[in-house]
């Protein structure tokens, strides 16, 4: 009986490593680097009620900035704004607590006068006030926004980002804390809807997938080309 010729002998194991490697390969191309490990950005939003209590929400986005106005509607509070010539969109009830949109500063003409003001987190953790409105705002991964209905001072805790998400998680509610993009009219009325899964998260679900899916179809080719005979010389 002749012996196998060693390229008979070695073939399986170089076509079982060859399908392999193509078998990675594709995965490597179809999967990006990091996009199991890429999340959403994300931003704080403190609003402050005239009797102390406090509204937490954390916003996901995918894009590389929003605006303070898309920070409040995708945060799914209940807003009511009214549009004002040059100067953007005005706050005029938010949470079900403020004006209507017809008479957006009725309570500012009082003594003490109240209305919605406008804040940003520092760095440092103290709060500075906003001198126009959110639709001028930059908003970056990290950011967190504050909202008080005050006729003084603003009365907004010093926090963070990922306590603002504590404290958003502890007071659940329908949508808090992620919600879809919005765009209503100048003058309207938002009231929360059920939220949905994030794009980022929606997408590295996908290529998981994928990546799963092609590393089984190597296994399984591998397991067929190793069963199969080598052949006789």
């Amino acid at each position: 009986m002749q012996s196998k010729s060693p390229f008979v002998r070695f073939r399986r194991p170089v076509q079982l490593r060859g399908w392999l490697l193509v078998t990675l390969l594709l995965a490597l191309l179809l999967f990006p680097s990091g996009a199991l490990a890429q999340q959403p950005n994300r931003a704080g939003l403190v609003i402050r009620h005239g009797d102390g209590r406090v509204v937490y929400r954390v916003v996901e986005f995918t894009e590389q900035e929003i605006t303070g106005a898309d920070l409040l509607l995708r945060s799914q509070i209940a807003l009511i704004t009214a549009a004002y010539a040059g100067m953007g969109q005005g706050v005029c009830s938010l949470d079900r607590e403020g004006c209507p949109a017809d008479n957006c500063f009725c309570k500012s003409y009082t003594n003490p006068a109240y209305f919605w003001h406008y804040y940003r987190l520092n760095a440092d953790g103290t709060w500075s006030s906003m001198a126009f409105g959110p639709d001028t705002r930059k908003i970056h991964d990290g950011d967190i926004d504050g909202w008080s209905w005050t006729a003084g001072d603003s009365g907004l805790p010093s926090t963070s980002i990922d306590e603002i998400e504590t404290m958003a998680a502890a007071n659940a509610s329908p949508g808090a804390g992620s919600s879809l993009a919005g765009t209503p009219g100048p003058s309207t009325s938002i009231h929360p809807a059920d939220s949905a899964p994030s794009p980022a998260w929606v997408r590295s679900s996908y290529l998981g997938f994928l990546v799963i899916l092609l590393l089984l179809v190597g296994v399984i080719g591998a397991v067929l080309i190793r069963g199969r005979p080598g052949g006789r010389s």
